[in-house]
Formats: structure tokens, C-alpha cells, sequence
């Protein structure tokens, strides 16, 4: 409904000698982020996978650099920083990745690690090979249900620490600006999809705590959002009641130990 597709083909018009490596696909019907980036996937052809988000861009040389430290480190995805705009300031979001390769994924777990899928270059093997794909319908928390899982096939990540991609956060009507009783079941479910999926991992044991305080850490999020919304009893109470079976010794944070203890 925003013309998407009429802009981009009069862009396609100013590039007529890239036109054959433009491929449109549309939806007849709206199916959600996750969708999404399943067919963008599933019809790509190249090595490589970037997802860029409609209200925000890249830098003009990401491709280039993400590509060129991929193959010069023999890496299966490189991970770079974000700069974040609002309406008074611009922020730069730094990366690192640790040396070891599993505490990478307990920092993807507990959010300590960049967890959007838009800030990396992943190998299209990784996504295919090991049959990882964003869970259809589950928009909200998609990123963090998604990466998690599919890095932790990767053999080898890489940071860029450049501010390649531009989030934009002026869009009101964003996934992560409208807070609802669905963002309390898709976190909910992103969480359970996390959950079950390392349980029956080779290492699982390693990553029990970790989903533990990425459980907690779910519902202080939820509680702040709540709160900032100014939404239903009703969801209050729903929230109250998740992971009450979890010790909030898992949680480092005092203040949100003293939310959890106040719930």
C-alpha cells in the first residue's frame, strides 16, 4: 500500500544493466516479516544472505566490505554494528564476538549480543544445510527466535565493527513501536522455540542457564513495555505469570531482580 513496488521498479529503470539480477517477489497477501524473509531465502540463488528491513538501509559499501571479510577470513557470517536514528540523536551499537564459538551463542541467547537479523552476512549453506527458517506468523521476536539457531551452525563468526546498517526508528507503525497481547505470546513462543530447539542440542546442557535468564530477561522486558504502554490489567496478569517456576538468580541486574520480586 506504500508503493514499494512501483519505486522500485522505477529504480530499476535508472539501473537497466542490473535489471537481470533484480528479482521481485510479492505476496499476494501481507504474511508477515517471517515469511518474508523465508521465500527472500528460499529463492535466492547467490552464497551469501543480507536482510535489510523496509524503513531502514546500509551503507553503500556493506555488500562489499561484509563480502570481501567473509571470504578473506573463511567465515560463515560476519556481524557488523548499527547506527541507530531517532528523532533527536543518532547512537552507534558496537560488535564483538567472543573467541569461543558457544559463548557467542549463550550471549545471542541472553540478548548480550547483537540478536537483529539485519546486522550480519550469513552463508545461504547455513540456512539450508541445517533447515533453519524464521517461524511463519512469529514477527515479533522472529530475529531472536532466528539467529540464535542459525549461528550456531556456523563454524566460524567475524565481527566488522563499522555502523554498516542504519536502523531507523521514526517508523510508528514498526513491529517493535506497537506494544499488544501478541507481543506477550510471540516472545513467549520465541522463547519455547529457543528452548526446545537446544534441549536437543549435542551440548545442551551448556545452554540451560542461559535460556533460564533469557526467560526472565523475556518478562522484564514485557513488564517495561507494559508499563510504557499503559496497557490491559489483563495482560499485566499474563505477564505475571510466566517463568514464576525460574529462581531470578538468573538475573544480574538488581533493579530487575527487584521488578521480578515486586510481580
Amino acid at each position: 500500500k506504500d508503493n514499494s513496488i512501483t519505486l522500485l521498479k522505477e529504480v530499476m529503470q535508472k539501473f537497466p544493466h542490473r535489471i537481470e539480477n533484480i528479482k521481485i517477489i510479492n505476496h499476494e497477501i501481507n504474511k508477515g516479516l517471517a515469511c518474508a524473509r523465508n521465500t527472500g531465502v528460499k529463492a535466492s540463488v547467490g552464497d551469501f544472505i543480507m536482510h535489510v528491513d523496509s524503513d531502514d538501509t546500509i551503507e553503500p559499501n556493506t555488500v562489499e566490505l561484509c563480502v570481501k571479510k567473509a571470504i578473506e577470513d573463511n567465515a560463515d557470517a560476519v556481524i557488523f554494528g548499527i547506527r541507530h536514528v531517532e528523532k533527536h540523536k543518532n547512537t552507534i551499537e558496537h560488535v564483538s564476538i567472543p573467541t569461543n564459538h558457544q559463548d557467542y551463542i549463550k550471549q545471542l541467547i541472553t540478548r548480550d549480543s547483537l540478536v537483529c537479523m539485519c546486522c550480519g552476512l550469513y552463508k545461504r549453506s547455513l540456512y539450508i544445510d541445517n533447515n533453519i527458517w524464521a517461524i511463519p506468523g512469529l514477527n515479533m521476536g522472529e530475529d531472536y527466535s532466528t539467529k540464535p539457531r542459525l549461528l550456531y551452525y556456523a563454524k566460524k563468526v567475524v565481527a566488522l565493527d563499522l555502523p554498516l546498517y542504519v536502523y531507523n526508528h521514526l517508523n510508528e507503525y514498526s513491529y517493535t513501536k506497537d506494544f499488544n497481547a501478541n507481543c506477550i505470546n510471540h516472545l513467549q513462543k520465541a522463547i519455547a522455540v529457543l528452548k526446545s530447539f537446544f534441549s536437543i542440542c549435542e551440548d545442551s546442557n551448556s545452554y540451560e542457564d542461559s535460556i533460564k535468564t533469557a526467560s526472565l530477561s523475556s518478562k522484564v522486558l514485557l513488564l517495561k513495555s507494559w508499563a510504557n504502554t499503559k496497557s490491559t490489567i489483563q495482560d499485566f496478569d499474563k505477564i505475571k505469570s510466566l517463568y514464576n517456576d525460574i529462581d531470578i538468580k538468573y538475573i544480574n541486574s538488581p533493579i530487575d531482580k527487584f521488578l521480578l520480586l515486586l510481580t
